[in-house]
């Protein structure tokens, strides 16, 4: 479930901000997580679609192939995930990051910080960090900080509009 949620918060993320800018997006990822629990970092690489105003692919290529999708009303996604997968619709119609009850917001230059609200959340995540690139409107950088003290980044590279 944890999986599930850094998943479709980070393709939240990187659509909410750029949702005024364009109407499709491509990009690639890595996802790195840091964990006392882990030797050493762990690696994930995958692909991001989006087109509005319902569709979202998120794509692991490795290590494992996995692959998230919502067309719609129709989803891949476990029920449990299903208000997230919601939140990501929702916020794809609207100004989410200054307008939600989910988070609080904050700006530091190119980077919001969102602190939970939710119990759902703050139990999960102590902060997300977002940087966006302010000429493309498309994140470069998201850092989601977990209460267990593990870090989940995920970088997004050759980034493509429409």
């Amino acid at each position: 479930m944890r999986r599930i949620l850094i998943i479709l918060f980070a393709a939240l993320s990187l659509i909410v901000y750029g949702q005024k800018h364009f109407s499709a997006l491509e990009a690639d990822f890595v996802q790195t997580k840091t964990s006392t629990l882990l030797a050493e970092p762990l690696k994930s690489y995958g692909h991001l679609s989006y087109k509005k105003p319902d569709f979202l692919r998120w794509e692991y290529l490795s290590p494992t192939r996995l692959v998230w999708e919502i067309s719609g009303q129709e989803t891949n996604v476990k029920k449990g995930a299903l208000a997230i997968v919601r939140l990501i619709m929702k916020s794809v119609q609207g100004d989410y990051l200054q307008e939600n009850n989910d988070f609080e917001v904050a700006k530091q230059q190119d980077t919001y910080i969102l602190s939970p609200k939710r119990k759902q959340l703050s139990q999960l995540y102590s902060k997300i960090e977002m940087r966006f690139n302010t000429e493309t409107g498309v994140a470069d950088e998201i850092r989601l900080y977990e209460k267990n003290s593990d870090i989940t980044t995920i970088v997004f590279l050759n980034a493509r509009t429409e």
